[in-house]
C-alpha cells in the first residue's frame, strides 16, 4: 500500500451550509411532510449512545415529536438536493465510503409539550443498522426567532465545543460518531430535519 499518495481529510470536523435550502421550499416540505406521514412520541431507538447518566436513550427518542419520512417521488427529489451537499462535504472533509441516506425524521421540540433537551449523544452504535451510519446531518426548519435555547452543539474535543448557527435553511453535516447535543428549548418549538447517510461499517 502506498502510504504517500493519501489524502489528508480532518475527520472529527463538520461542514455547514448557510441556507442550504430557500426558505419557500422549506416552508412547502413541511407542509408536505405534516400532510403525508404521521407522527409519534416513540419512533425507536433513534439515538441509542446516550451519554448522560441522568437520561436513558428511551427518554431522548420520547422527548421528541417525529415524523419519519419515507422515499417517495417528492422526497427522492428533496433527497437528490442533499446528496448534493453531502457529496461536497464529503470530498472536502471526510473522505468516507458512503452509499445513501438511509434515515431521516423530521422532529419538533416544544416547552408545552414536554419537548426540552437532547443530552450529549452519537448517532453511531451498535447493533444494525447503528452501525452503518457514517454521517449525520440536521437541517434548520423554521426561523430562530420562534424558539429560544434549542442549540445544537457539537464535541470537537475536550477542548472545543461548536455552537452550529440556528439560521433557517443552514445544513450541518458531520460524522455521525461525534457526540452531539440539543440544548433545552425554553420558548417556542424548534423544527429540524435529520438524517443519516450510511455506508459499510468502520472498521
Amino acid at each position: 500500500m502506498d502510504f504517500n499518495n493519501r489524502k489528508y481529510v480532518q475527520q472529527r470536523s463538520y461542514e455547514y451550509f448557510f441556507n442550504a435550502i430557500g426558505l419557500s421550499k422549506l416552508k412547502e416540505l413541511e407542509e408536505y411532510i405534516k400532510e403525508n406521514f404521521e407522527f409519534d412520541y416513540n419512533t425507536g431507538e433513534i439515538n441509542p449512545n446516550a451519554s448522560s447518566k441522568k437520561t436513558t436513550a428511551t427518554n431522548l427518542v420520547q422527548q421528541r415529536k417525529s415524523y419519519y419520512i419515507e422515499s417517495d417521488e417528492y422526497i427522492i427529489n428533496f433527497e437528490d438536493v442533499l446528496n448534493g451537499y453531502i457529496v461536497k462535504a464529503n470530498e472536502n472533509q471526510f473522505d468516507f465510503d458512503l452509499l445513501d441516506i438511509c434515515q431521516f425524521y423530521y422532529f419538533e421540540y416544544g416547552v408545552e409539550e414536554n419537548l426540552k433537551n437532547l443530552d450529549w449523544h452519537m448517532d453511531l452504535a451498535n447493533p444494525y443498522p447503528y452501525n452503518e451510519r457514517k454521517l449525520s446531518f440536521s437541517l434548520m426548519m423554521n426561523d430562530p426567532s420562534e424558539y429560544e435555547g434549542g442549540q445544537l452543539e457539537i464535541w470537537i474535543d475536550s477542548n472545543k465545543t461548536i455552537k452550529i448557527p440556528k439560521t433557517q435553511g443552514g445544513l450541518v453535516i458531520f460524522p455521525s460518531f461525534m457526540p452531539h447535543r440539543v440544548t433545552a428549548i425554553t420558548k417556542g418549538v424548534r423544527k429540524s430535519i435529520v438524517g443519516f447517510i450510511c455506508g459499510r461499517p468502520f472498521r
